[in-house]
């Protein structure tokens, strides 16, 4: 990546920070390329970035872009799958899918758990993370990998006794 690249890249999520994150970014905790593109923003000397006074003025402009934001923003949305429309004051359940779509709490669980391999509504994208999705597919080989391993046994445990009935059967003829 290219120094230029990277400024470009800190700048980006400096700006995401400031302008679309929905919680609180811990400042302090930021890389310093980061605070240094936030006072850029914020038309602050990049020597105090360390002082608290730095991220009380990162506090009170993230939350005043976020008031700003929030009223025009849309406060409902309407779930594709009920046709209901749900606030977003936190009072209906709402559930928002990795994909980004919402649906109302009751209804996406009951979509969910009426598929083996449950996908998104509207998009049909897996709901399941890749880490769960290998979880259960290692688990779904594990267990057809043990059924085969049982029916092997059974054979083999016949093999052998077909075998044992052969040889008693020879011995009894000798007799």
């Amino acid at each position: 990546m290219s120094v230029k690249r990277g400024l470009q890249v800190y700048k980006e999520v400096a700006i995401q920070l400031l302008y679309c994150s929905i919680m609180e970014p811990r400042w302090s905790r930021l890389p310093n390329q980061v605070k240094y593109e936030l006072c850029k923003i914020s038309h602050t000397d990049y020597k105090n970035i360390h002082h608290r006074a730095f991220y009380d003025n990162l506090r009170k402009t993230w939350g005043l872009i976020r008031l700003q934001n929030s009223q025009d923003r849309c406060l409902a949305i309407e779930c594709a799958i009920c046709i209901d429309t749900h606030k977003l004051d936190g009072k209906d359940h709402v559930t928002t899918l990795m994909c980004g779509h919402s649906f109302c709490s009751s209804c996406i669980f009951r979509h969910i758990g009426t598929s083996n391999r449950p996908t998104c509504p509207m998009c049909r994208q897996c709901v399941c993370t890749n880490h769960a999705a290998q979880k259960i597919e290692r688990e779904t080989r594990r267990q057809e990998m043990e059924k085969e391993q049982r029916r092997t046994d059974l054979r083999s445990q016949e093999v052998k006794r077909n075998k044992r009935q052969q040889e008693r059967f020879v011995k009894h003829q000798k007799y």
